[in-house]
């Protein structure tokens, strides 16, 4: 009866604690601009999925995290299904920003600030134009 009663209780065990899950948008609560990636690194613990990416001579990183998706028993470890993605970036070592990277604002709010930085760069031609009146003649 004891073995029972000890494979009952490691079986409830493990169940709860497979039932428990990280939520990574809390925790980021805990980040702050500038942090570097040691520090994120403990607040955060290691990413699921990094990325890294030269432009504009910075050094431009990413770090991706989620909570797998349960549906029923069976576990999803996808960042597009996940209820809390959460994404920190860096700049040259450093955070300069955190949130859900897939939010359709930030897509757009990034988009916008590239096509702004493509327009600014773009020289108009010197374009001078006269107008004669040719109606008196």
């Amino acid at each position: 009866m004891n073995v029972y009663r000890l494979f009952f209780i490691a079986a409830i065990i493990t169940f709860l604690s497979a039932c428990t899950t990280t939520n990574y948008a809390q925790q980021a609560s805990g980040l702050s601009l500038d942090m570097n990636k040691a520090e994120v690194l403990q607040v955060m613990g290691p990413a699921n999925k990094n990325a890294v990416r030269k432009s504009d001579d910075q050094v431009m990183e990413e770090w991706s995290y989620w909570t797998p998706k349960r549906i029923g028993l069976t576990v999803i470890n996808s960042a597009l299904l996940a209820d809390d993605n959460v994404t920190v970036f860096f700049v040259d070592g450093r955070v300069s920003e955190w949130g859900d990277a897939m939010n359709y604002n930030r897509i757009l709010e990034k988009s916008l600030e590239s096509q702004q930085k493509i327009m600014s760069n773009i020289t108009y031609p010197d374009v001078k134009m006269t107008i004669e009146d040719n109606r008196a003649k």
